[in-house]
């Protein structure tokens, strides 16, 4: 019996196939954005995690100006920024070694302008001192990193972009070149990790701290100070002390406001998983919008149909059809364009983040839980719009319905 009346909606909606389309229209829409939304977002949160725990392993901490917010992020102020930390805080976290960290380093973010035969390129900054390369899991291309314990003067680190842009098809490591007006040689070069979070063509390059201070003269200012935790010291206990020691430096109260904020690589995780939260709440929001108006859709055309077929339901039921039969019909059909348009749509969606994903580098995530999701939200669609045509349909007198021009 069902298999006969899903034929015959399907005969129904094949008859009109523009009406349909535009009928089912909405559902795609909708469904297709959530699914597009859900893979794209599970690959970003998976990429983000993978990148956060590989390169900056569990036991990294970072310290910037700026207080925390409640929630555990980081809200920097202009302020904060523009002023920076001093060394006096890299030595009260300095005190800590190696009791409670392994390395620590200071790290300034800066741009400068470097050459090399005539070909000039501008490049993000990093200055920092060498047990960075301890703690944030750079893969060394070829070279060497910064010696601890060296001064490194006129050594230079550059990523391989920027070594691909200076050198073509040349060995990097040796080369002299030239930093805002003075000379450095290479004598390392490593991956480019700031491809991620700044774009496609970031040009990187490392100086030492002392070497830079000296070279350019700059004052002993840094952006944050990054730690690498002893892995037998739980975070907690080590941002208590770390928290300990800067409100000292700082001659802070117990119960003033840090100016400071501490942020480990669970905070990074939780903000990333936050921004992106908000991002498919809003994305899922358009799409309710978009499924209601599909929705709507349906029930339009579902009592155009009951209209249109008004004798057909009166013959039917003057041959023994009942209300519930002629219902059922109707149901059915309903639930056939909204799961016509939620396939379409798991399709399009899916497709849609392919290309996207392929154009950003992500791997691709596809949920099973999704499109289950999505199945059923197109059946349910179709059930709640297609109630109410339904129930008019099954209403008609056979007379009625018979007698109707």
């Amino acid at each position: 019996m069902i298999t006969k009346l899903v034929k015959v909606a399907l005969r129904d909606i094949l008859a009109n196939k523009m009406r349909s389309f535009l009928t089912v229209l909405g559902i795609l829409i909708g469904i297709s954005s959530v699914t597009m939304m859900v893979s794209i977002g599970g690959s970003a949160e998976e990429y983000i995690n993978q990148s956060i725990t590989s390169k900056l392993g569990k036991n990294l901490v970072m310290i910037q100006p700026g207080k925390q917010s409640s929630g555990g992020g980081v809200s920097i102020s202009f302020s904060a920024v523009l002023s920076n930390f001093t060394d006096i805080e890299y030595g009260a976290v300095k005190n800590l070694v190696p009791e409670y960290i392994d390395y620590v380093s200071r790290r300034l973010n800066t741009t400068a302008l470097i050459n090399y035969a005539g070909n000039e390129e501008v490049a993000l900054l990093f200055v920092v001192d060498p047990e960075y390369f301890r703690i944030v899991d750079i893969q060394l291309q070829s070279g060497r990193y910064f010696r601890i314990g060296s001064d490194n003067a006129k050594e230079v680190i550059i990523g391989q972009g920027l070594a691909r842009k200076l050198f073509k098809m040349q060995e990097a490591v040796g080369k002299r070149i030239t930093i805002n007006a003075r000379d450095f040689v290479v004598v390392g070069v490593v991956e480019d990790v700031g491809q991620a979070a700044f774009g496609g063509n970031v040009l990187e390059a490392y100086f030492d701290t002392r070497t830079y201070r000296d070279s350019f003269n700059k004052p002993a200012t840094v952006n944050a100070v990054v730690i690498g935790a002893k892995e037998t010291v739980p975070i907690d206990v080590l941002k208590k002390q770390l928290d300990r020691n800067l409100r000292t430096a700082h001659n802070l109260l117990p119960k003033e406001d840090a100016d400071f904020s501490i942020t480990t690589q669970a905070d990074i995780i939780e903000t990333s998983a936050t921004i992106l939260g908000t991002v498919t709440l809003f994305i899922t929001v358009i799409s309710a919008i978009s499924l209601l108006v599909g929705g709507i859709g349906i029930m339009n055309i579902m009592l155009v149909s009951v209209k249109e077929r008004v004798k057909e339901i009166g013959l039917r039921k003057a041959i023994g059809a009942t209300n519930q039969d002629i219902q059922t019909q109707i149901l059915i059909e309903s639930v056939l364009f909204s799961l016509i348009g939620g396939a379409l749509g798991i399709v399009l969606g899916v497709a849609s983040a392919l290309v996207i994903e392929q154009l950003g580098g992500l791997p691709l995530f596809i949920s099973t839980n999704a499109v289950i999701t999505s199945l059923g939200v197109s059946s349910f669609v179709g059930i709640v719009f297609g109630l109410y045509p339904a129930i008019q349909a099954g209403r008609l007198s056979p007379i009625e319905a018979l007698r109707s021009n």
